[in-house]
């Protein structure tokens, strides 16, 4: 059996009472060791790249199903819109990995 969850689950699937916990841990860290709390805070470069590619990808196939349903239907706005996407479908991986990159490099 899975244990049950007690009060309102947010965003994160944590409780409010996990998150304060979580929260807590995290002002004793920033105490403790500000170098390494200073570290953990900083974005991931290679979770940011693949969310980029994720987006990327999902905009890539949203294009395609336009295109084959524009043709299905004969629309020519859906045609439009099937090229805005796929010619967009680049933007997130390169928005999210200039940001990861180092200033200065």
């Amino acid at each position: 059996m899975t244990p049950r969850r007690r009060g309102p689950v947010g965003p994160t699937g944590l409780t409010r009472r996990q998150r304060r916990e979580l929260a807590a841990l995290g002002q004793q860290l920033a105490v403790e060791d500000p170098e390494l709390a200073q570290e953990l805070r900083k974005p991931n470069p290679a979770r940011l790249r693949q969310q980029g590619a994720r987006i990327t990808l999902r905009l890539l196939w949203s294009g395609f199903a336009l295109f084959l349903l524009a043709a299905v239907l004969d629309v020519q706005s859906l045609v439009l819109i099937a090229c805005t996407v796929v010619l967009l479908c680049w933007l997130p991986a390169h928005l999210l990995s200039a940001n990861s990159t180092p200033k200065g490099r």
